[in-house]
Protein backbone atom coordinates (compact mmCIF):
# COMPACT_ATOMS: atom_id res chain seq x y z
CA UNK A 1 0.00 0.00 0.00
CA UNK A 2 1.68 3.07 -1.28
CA UNK A 3 -1.51 5.72 -0.32
CA UNK A 4 -0.08 6.88 3.01
CA UNK A 5 1.63 10.10 3.98
CA UNK A 6 4.62 9.42 6.73
CA UNK A 7 5.50 11.59 9.82
CA UNK A 8 7.33 14.42 7.81
CA UNK A 9 4.44 15.04 6.09
CA UNK A 10 2.12 14.35 8.39
CA UNK A 11 3.78 17.29 10.34
CA UNK A 12 2.68 19.90 7.94
CA UNK A 13 -1.27 18.67 8.93
CA UNK A 14 -0.41 19.02 12.36
CA UNK A 15 1.19 22.48 11.24
CA UNK A 16 -2.36 23.26 9.71
CA UNK A 17 -4.39 22.60 12.23
CA UNK A 18 -2.51 24.57 14.94
CA UNK A 19 -3.20 27.91 12.49
CA UNK A 20 -6.51 27.05 12.31
CA UNK A 21 -8.72 30.07 13.47
CA UNK A 22 -10.58 29.59 16.89
CA UNK A 23 -12.19 32.98 17.60
CA UNK A 24 -14.94 32.19 20.04
CA UNK A 25 -18.18 30.77 17.87
CA UNK A 26 -18.25 28.98 15.29
CA UNK A 27 -14.30 29.31 14.48
CA UNK A 28 -13.65 27.19 18.17
CA UNK A 29 -16.29 24.72 17.28
CA UNK A 30 -15.05 24.02 13.99
CA UNK A 31 -10.93 23.86 14.69
CA UNK A 32 -12.07 21.41 17.73
CA UNK A 33 -14.28 19.13 15.38
CA UNK A 34 -11.64 18.81 12.54
CA UNK A 35 -8.24 18.58 15.07
CA UNK A 36 -10.53 15.78 16.46
CA UNK A 37 -10.98 13.84 13.30
CA UNK A 38 -7.94 14.10 11.41
CA UNK A 39 -6.74 12.68 15.13
CA UNK A 40 -8.98 10.17 14.91
CA UNK A 41 -8.83 8.84 11.62
CA UNK A 42 -4.53 9.25 11.87
CA UNK A 43 -4.73 6.99 15.12
CA UNK A 44 -7.70 4.08 14.95
CA UNK A 45 -7.42 3.86 10.98
CA UNK A 46 -11.28 3.91 11.14
CA UNK A 47 -12.94 3.44 7.74
CA UNK A 48 -14.45 6.87 6.79
CA UNK A 49 -17.64 5.27 7.25
CA UNK A 50 -17.08 4.31 10.28
CA UNK A 51 -16.56 7.39 12.19
CA UNK A 52 -19.13 9.23 10.10
CA UNK A 53 -21.49 6.72 11.15
CA UNK A 54 -20.94 6.55 14.93
CA UNK A 55 -22.50 8.05 17.54
CA UNK A 56 -20.44 9.77 21.11
CA UNK A 57 -21.52 7.22 22.97
CA UNK A 58 -19.42 4.90 20.76
CA UNK A 59 -16.51 6.42 22.51
CA UNK A 60 -16.43 5.27 26.73
CA UNK A 61 -14.29 3.72 29.74
CA UNK A 62 -14.82 0.06 29.65
CA UNK A 63 -14.44 -2.70 32.57
CA UNK A 64 -10.94 -2.86 31.70
CA UNK A 65 -10.37 0.60 32.68
CA UNK A 66 -9.47 1.10 28.57
CA UNK A 67 -10.77 3.71 26.21
CA UNK A 68 -12.53 2.35 23.19
CA UNK A 69 -14.23 3.47 20.27
CA UNK A 70 -16.57 1.21 19.05
CA UNK A 71 -17.37 0.56 14.84
CA UNK A 72 -19.44 -1.41 12.49
CA UNK A 73 -17.46 -1.77 9.83
CA UNK A 74 -17.97 -3.81 6.70
CA UNK A 75 -20.99 -6.38 6.41
CA UNK A 76 -22.23 -4.87 9.97
CA UNK A 77 -19.77 -6.51 11.86
CA UNK A 78 -18.61 -4.12 15.21
CA UNK A 79 -15.41 -3.67 16.09
CA UNK A 80 -13.42 -1.82 19.21
CA UNK A 81 -10.55 0.41 18.39
CA UNK A 82 -8.29 1.55 21.31
CA UNK A 83 -8.45 5.41 21.87
CA UNK A 84 -4.85 6.79 22.91
CA UNK A 85 -4.57 9.87 25.24
CA UNK A 86 -4.49 12.29 22.22
CA UNK A 87 -7.90 11.01 20.83
CA UNK A 88 -9.09 11.21 24.01
CA UNK A 89 -7.94 14.80 25.21
CA UNK A 90 -9.15 15.77 21.51
CA UNK A 91 -12.42 14.33 22.26
CA UNK A 92 -13.36 16.20 25.52
CA UNK A 93 -12.07 19.92 23.96
CA UNK A 94 -14.51 18.60 20.58
CA UNK A 95 -17.37 18.25 23.23
CA UNK A 96 -16.49 21.53 25.03
CA UNK A 97 -16.13 23.99 22.12
CA UNK A 98 -20.14 22.54 21.48
CA UNK A 99 -20.82 23.14 25.38
CA UNK A 100 -21.14 19.40 25.71
CA UNK A 101 -19.48 17.66 29.25
CA UNK A 102 -16.06 15.94 28.13
CA UNK A 103 -17.24 12.83 28.16
CA UNK A 104 -20.46 11.10 28.00
CA UNK A 105 -21.93 7.59 27.89
CA UNK A 106 -21.99 4.43 25.77
CA UNK A 107 -26.03 5.29 25.23
CA UNK A 108 -25.65 9.00 23.90
CA UNK A 109 -26.88 8.66 20.58
CA UNK A 110 -25.43 12.36 19.48
CA UNK A 111 -23.93 12.15 15.96
CA UNK A 112 -19.83 12.04 17.19
CA UNK A 113 -19.60 13.95 13.91
CA UNK A 114 -21.40 18.05 14.37
CA UNK A 115 -21.98 20.38 12.11
CA UNK A 116 -21.14 23.55 13.42
CA UNK A 117 -23.78 25.34 12.08
CA UNK A 118 -26.93 23.88 13.82
CA UNK A 119 -27.93 24.62 17.57
CA UNK A 120 -29.19 21.29 17.56
CA UNK A 121 -26.72 18.16 17.58
CA UNK A 122 -26.70 17.15 14.07
CA UNK A 123 -24.63 14.92 12.00
CA UNK A 124 -22.61 15.71 8.44
CA UNK A 125 -22.45 13.03 6.82
CA UNK A 126 -19.45 11.07 5.24
CA UNK A 127 -18.56 13.13 2.69
CA UNK A 128 -18.65 16.74 4.70
CA UNK A 129 -16.33 14.55 6.81
CA UNK A 130 -14.19 13.86 3.89
CA UNK A 131 -14.36 17.18 2.84
CA UNK A 132 -13.26 18.54 6.44
CA UNK A 133 -10.27 16.06 6.15
CA UNK A 134 -9.36 17.42 2.75
CA UNK A 135 -9.50 20.98 3.40
CA UNK A 136 -6.89 20.27 6.09
CA UNK A 137 -4.49 18.28 3.49
CA UNK A 138 -4.70 21.51 1.31
CA UNK A 139 -4.11 23.95 3.84
CA UNK A 140 -0.84 21.42 4.86
CA UNK A 141 -0.05 21.01 1.49
CA UNK A 142 0.22 25.03 1.07
CA UNK A 143 2.49 25.03 4.12
CA UNK A 144 4.53 22.23 2.67
CA UNK A 145 4.88 24.45 -0.93
CA UNK A 146 6.12 27.11 0.95
CA UNK A 147 8.95 25.31 2.27
CA UNK A 148 9.68 23.78 -0.99
CA UNK A 149 8.76 20.32 0.32
CA UNK A 150 7.26 19.43 -3.31
CA UNK A 151 6.70 15.78 -2.64
CA UNK A 152 5.56 16.30 0.69
CA UNK A 153 2.83 18.93 -1.31
CA UNK A 154 2.10 16.33 -4.23
CA UNK A 155 0.89 13.45 -1.64
CA UNK A 156 -1.09 16.11 0.33
CA UNK A 157 -2.72 17.29 -2.69
CA UNK A 158 -3.86 13.89 -3.74
CA UNK A 159 -4.54 12.31 -0.32
CA UNK A 160 -7.94 11.67 1.46
CA UNK A 161 -9.15 10.69 4.88
CA UNK A 162 -8.92 7.33 3.47
CA UNK A 163 -5.14 7.61 3.18
CA UNK A 164 -5.30 8.10 7.47
CA UNK A 165 -6.31 4.72 7.29
CA UNK A 166 -3.60 3.32 5.33
CA UNK A 167 -1.00 5.35 7.44
CA UNK A 168 -2.41 3.88 10.58
CA UNK A 169 -2.31 0.71 9.57
CA UNK A 170 0.90 0.81 7.88
CA UNK A 171 2.91 2.00 11.36
CA UNK A 172 0.99 -0.59 13.23
CA UNK A 173 2.12 -3.30 10.68
CA UNK A 174 5.41 -2.24 10.32
CA UNK A 175 6.25 -1.27 14.33
CA UNK A 176 4.95 -4.97 15.53
CA UNK A 177 5.55 -7.28 12.53
CA UNK A 178 1.93 -8.81 13.48
CA UNK A 179 -0.17 -9.36 10.42
CA UNK A 180 -3.38 -11.12 12.87
CA UNK A 181 -3.19 -7.99 14.61
CA UNK A 182 -2.85 -5.86 11.85
CA UNK A 183 -5.86 -7.97 10.64
CA UNK A 184 -7.98 -7.97 13.26
CA UNK A 185 -7.62 -4.07 13.81
CA UNK A 186 -8.51 -2.99 10.40
CA UNK A 187 -11.39 -5.62 10.28
CA UNK A 188 -10.05 -7.14 7.06
CA UNK A 189 -11.84 -10.53 5.80
CA UNK A 190 -8.14 -11.35 4.28
CA UNK A 191 -4.81 -11.63 6.02
CA UNK A 192 -3.11 -10.92 2.71
CA UNK A 193 -5.08 -7.38 2.65
CA UNK A 194 -3.03 -6.80 5.74
CA UNK A 195 0.30 -7.94 4.55
CA UNK A 196 -0.12 -5.34 1.83
CA UNK A 197 0.71 -2.61 5.01
CA UNK A 198 3.88 -4.67 5.64
CA UNK A 199 7.11 -2.61 4.29
CA UNK A 200 9.43 -3.58 6.77
CA UNK A 201 11.11 -6.14 4.09
CA UNK A 202 11.19 -4.00 1.66
CA UNK A 203 13.25 -1.09 4.24
CA UNK A 204 15.83 -4.18 4.92
CA UNK A 205 16.26 -4.76 1.53
CA UNK A 206 16.51 -1.10 0.77
CA UNK A 207 19.47 -0.91 3.92
CA UNK A 208 21.16 -4.47 3.10
CA UNK A 209 21.99 -3.04 0.05
CA UNK A 210 23.16 0.49 0.78
CA UNK A 211 25.65 -1.45 3.71
CA UNK A 212 26.77 -3.80 0.63
CA UNK A 213 27.20 -0.98 -2.19
CA UNK A 214 28.61 2.11 0.45
CA UNK A 215 31.35 -0.50 1.85
CA UNK A 216 32.12 -1.71 -1.85
CA UNK A 217 32.55 2.44 -2.52
CA UNK A 218 34.72 3.03 0.15
CA UNK A 219 32.03 5.12 1.77
CA UNK A 220 29.25 4.50 5.40
CA UNK A 221 25.71 5.22 5.49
Amino acid sequence: VERYLGPATIAYVDAAIAALPRAPGQETRSAARDHFLFVAFVTTGARLSEIAQASMGAIHLEADDRWWLHVVGKGDKPRRLPVCDEMLACFQVYRQAFSLAPTTHRHDTTPLVLSVRRRVPTAIGAEATANTITGLFTQAADLAAIEGKLDAEGALRKASAHWLRHEMLTSLVNHTGDLKLGQDHAGHENISTTGGYLHRGEVDRHDAVLDVMNTRRGRTR
